[in-house]
């Protein structure tokens, strides 16, 4: 797994003492020698012949021998590859369409796999291509954290309505979810605008015209 430990044994048997032992790596693309003292390897020494590479990256990716040297020449192991896999944080939705009913709280479950930990975690909201940001510990959210990263809003209303992924960042990147899309079921629409006076100049008769608008009345001309 990238970032993570890994030691390639090697055993070795001969008459006469062992002078010297070394590593080779083999790629499609370079031919390296791994030697004892290079940064990030322990091992690969005639009392540690075993190579270990410390934290592990995809250039450790190849086909490894070990070779060991004595008064007679140089014998050499069986070849043995090496794969390191892992990568950005792999996120899994449960669900890709959440109902809610107005109030009722609301949970948008996720996982999260990487072989790397992951240090942030955080959501983004999108409403007709307008998208903000919702961080750990928003008012009236829980989760959406390292610790937590399904997000719960705890009273959700038409406002909340709209299309949610996740984003999760390790030391290689961010590694996002499916969108989830969630919809309020019930709630009022409430229109609640203020009574407020509009005056404006009027050009047929050089007057002043005061146009007054009321909630749930008609305009009245004064």
């Amino acid at each position: 797994m990238f970032g993570q430990s890994v030691t390639v044994h090697c055993g070795i048997l001969s008459s006469s003492p062992i002078l010297n032992v070394f590593w080779e790596r083999n790629t499609s693309t370079e031919f390296i020698t791994i030697t004892t003292g290079l940064s990030g390897i322990v091992g690969s020494t005639t009392e540690d012949p075993a190579l270990t590479i410390l934290v592990t990256s995809y250039s450790d990716s190849g086909t490894y021998t070990c070779l060991a040297e004595n008064s007679d020449g140089v014998g050499q192991s069986e070849s043995v590859t090496l794969l390191v896999t892992g990568g950005v944080p792999h996120i899994s939705v449960y669900s890709t369409s959440v109902y809610s009913d107005y109030g009722q709280g609301v949970t948008l479950h996720v996982t999260i796999d990487s072989a790397l930990k992951y240090f942030d975690v955080y959501w983004e909201k999108s409403v007709h291509g307008l998208v903000s940001v919702i961080q750990s510990g928003a008012v009236g959210t829980e989760g959406g954290d390292v610790d937590i990263p399904s997000l719960t809003i705890a009273y959700p209303t038409l406002s909340d309505v709209g299309v949610y992924t996740v984003i999760a960042i390790n030391a290689l990147g961010f590694g996002k979810s499916a969108d989830i899309k969630l919809r309020i079921r019930g709630g009022k629409v409430i229109n609640n605008i203020a009574a407020y006076n509009l005056i404006y100049f009027d050009k047929r008769n050089d007057t002043l015209t005061k146009v007054e608008f009321e909630e749930n009345q008609t305009a009245a001309r004064l």
